[in-house]
């Protein structure tokens, strides 16, 4: 049993120091548990009373303060803790019965005392408080006075004249209001529609008055929760009392060496963006000094020292906010976040691209942020770069080709192909690697592929006519005849005489002598035509001047096939399938616009 009270009191201890600390839930909480290993103790229900009423809630406050009441009906404060429950219920008269009857007990208690005071001072502020029993005692609200909905809103009118917007529209209330007051209320409503009566005589704008209401309920708040502290502290003993005190103290102790910190904090802050690293070192070791559990301090001095070159350091003390922000409560992660950049920071000026990415993950794990994460894709950008520029060798790419070259002719065209990516990774600037690899492709069917791998190798060296005569041959694959004679012509501009670019031109010239007499095609034609060159051409007015003439007069042909720029355009729409002189108005190629 005495272990039991002395947990009770211990927690109770507890609670004292939570209420004195505004932490007014803990506190219930804390004599809730004292009550539950001692619920005879009246003083524990008058603390909880306490608690309760601090943070807003007087039903639970007045609960307590009956049950303290109860346990003690001799102890005069449990009566000051009910008084002050009705009080903040607004039940005034109830209130002045309940500090009165304590007062019989203790007629000297402050506390006593000084609630009635406050409670009349209300009601005199108040002209309703005692409007329930005013009512009894006048006639003319007898019949009103038998309803019991009548009554109940009396009771919440008693509370002030801010509780009129509870009350409902009822006209009794009213007429009540008026009678007590003097006045007749009987158009409170005023006319419909009637104007606004005149605003504020005082001078001042709206926001002035806004700002003064505001001042003053601040004020009030402050002034609630120092007596309610000051209640609080009236249960303690002389003991409980020097506790708290010392707490205070250590407390106020505690927040001047943090604001004086942070002072030695600012003042680093001001060096490190003149770039007087040593002297914001020095401000910050003051700080840390003065209250080493604060990371912020640490990480500014771990940006400032990493400036100044000291790489290892930073991370040491990077490492050691890690370790020490894990073991607070709440766990600052912003801050853990922040020194795990730091640290990546270090491993980026290092060049060690791969560890910067990964203490920067670290970072995004602790705390996401924007920033962190554009620098992470940059730096896998740079690690990509890095990676494909170390594994360049000439040498091995040529060795990779001859592997290539040896599958290709054993006809295993898929490691032909991984050994020609192999070559290009390792001589990306090679143009052989590319027509060889687009020679591969075409032969396991992948056209897209190998005529990207031609337009590379042409774009790598625009002179190496073989890469056009391999664009060239996989385009007429692709029944693309018009787009591979553009490509010949590019490739014979650069080598007129090369044999390969030759044949495909000769080849294209038979093309266009069998496509010239074809019959039409319109599917043919519906798709060439979506080809922005082909529709280019075709919307070129000497092209159809050139088709009309071709219509009507059949010796044109030789006019305009002389002419070498519009024989090229001509040859292109034939190959195209856009015109042929296969059937009826096909040499139109379709309807004049």
């Amino acid at each position: 049993m005495a272990a039991s009270n002395a947990e009770a009191e211990a927690f109770k201890a507890q609670g004292n120091a939570a209420l004195s600390a505004q932490k007014f839930d803990e506190a219930a909480d804390l004599y809730t548990k004292a009550i539950e290993l001692d619920p005879s103790n009246h003083v524990y229900f008058s603390n909880r009373s306490a608690a309760y009423l601090s943070a807003g809630n007087g039903a639970k406050a007045l609960e307590d303060a009956e049950a303290c009441i109860a346990a003690n009906p001799t102890w005069a404060k449990g009566f000051s803790r009910k008084g002050a429950a009705l009080h903040k219920l607004q039940r005034l008269p109830e209130a002045v019965a309940a500090f009165e009857q304590g007062l019989t007990i203790d007629p000297s208690n402050a506390a006593l005392k000084s609630g009635l005071e406050d409670v009349k001072r209300a009601m005199a502020a108040n002209p309703f408080s005692d409007i329930v029993a005013w009512c009894s005692t006048q006639p003319r609200f007898a019949a009103h006075m038998s309803d019991p909905a009548f009554v109940s809103r009396l009771k919440l009118l008693s509370g002030g004249p801010q509780m009129l917007s509870t009350i409902g529209d009822d006209p009794r209330i009213m007429e009540v209001i008026g009678a007590r007051l003097g006045i007749d209320l009987s158009g409170a409503g005023g006319p419909p529609g009637g104007a606004a009566g005149p605003g504020p005589s005082d001078g001042k704008t709206a926001a002035e008055r806004e700002a003064e209401a505001k001042a003053k309920k601040e004020a009030e708040e402050r002034a609630a929760e120092e007596a309610a502290r000051a209640e609080a502290e009236a249960g303690m003993t002389e003991e409980e009392r020097a506790e708290l005190e010392a707490e205070r103290k250590a407390k106020a102790e505690a927040e001047a060496k943090k604001a004086e910190a942070d002072k030695a904090k600012d003042e680093g802050n001001t060096f490190y963006k003149a770039r007087k690293f040593d002297e914001a070192v020095a401000c910050y070791d003051r700080a840390i000094a003065m209250v080493p559990e604060e990371v912020t301090y640490k990480l500014n001095k771990a940006a400032a020292i990493f400036e100044a070159g000291d790489s290892d350091g930073c991370v040491a003390l990077c490492e050691e906010v890690v370790e020490t922000a894990r073991g607070q409560r709440p766990i600052p992660w912003a801050k853990i976040a922040k020194a795990f950049a730091r640290m990546a920071a270090v491993k980026q000026r290092a060049g060690d691209i791969a560890g910067a990415i990964d203490l920067y993950e670290k970072a995004q794990a602790e705390s996401a942020s924007a920033p962190i994460d554009r620098r992470i894709k940059q730096l896998r950008k740079q690690l990509a770069e890095k990676e494909a520029l170390d594994y360049l060798d000439a040498e091995k790419g040529k060795e990779a080709k001859e592997r290539g070259n040896e599958a290709f002719k054993s006809c295993n065209f898929t490691d032909a192909i991984d050994h020609y990516s192999e070559a290009i990774r390792r001589d990306p600037e090679n143009p052989i690697y590319w027509t060889n690899r687009a020679t591969a492709k075409c032969k396991v069917m992948d056209f897209g592929g190998a005529l990207d791998d031609s337009v590379k190798a042409i774009k790598i060296d625009p002179s190496y006519a073989k890469a056009y005569a391999r664009k060239a041959r996989i385009e007429m694959f692709s029944k693309l005849f018009h787009k591979a004679l553009d490509t010949v012509m590019e490739g014979l501009s650069k080598d007129e005489d090369n044999v390969e670019l030759r044949q495909v031109n000769t080849e294209l010239q038979a093309k266009i002598q069998a496509a010239m007499y074809a019959p039409p095609d319109p599917e043919r034609q519906e798709r060439a035509m979506q080809d922005p060159e082909i529709a280019g051409i075709m919307r070129d007015p000497m092209t159809q001047q050139a088709l009309r003439d071709l219509g009507t007069d059949p010796s044109a042909m030789s006019r305009i096939m002389s002419d070498p720029g519009m024989s090229l355009k001509l040859n292109r729409l034939i190959l195209a399938g856009v015109v042929s002189f296969g059937g009826p108005g096909a040499a139109r190629g379709g309807d004049d616009e």
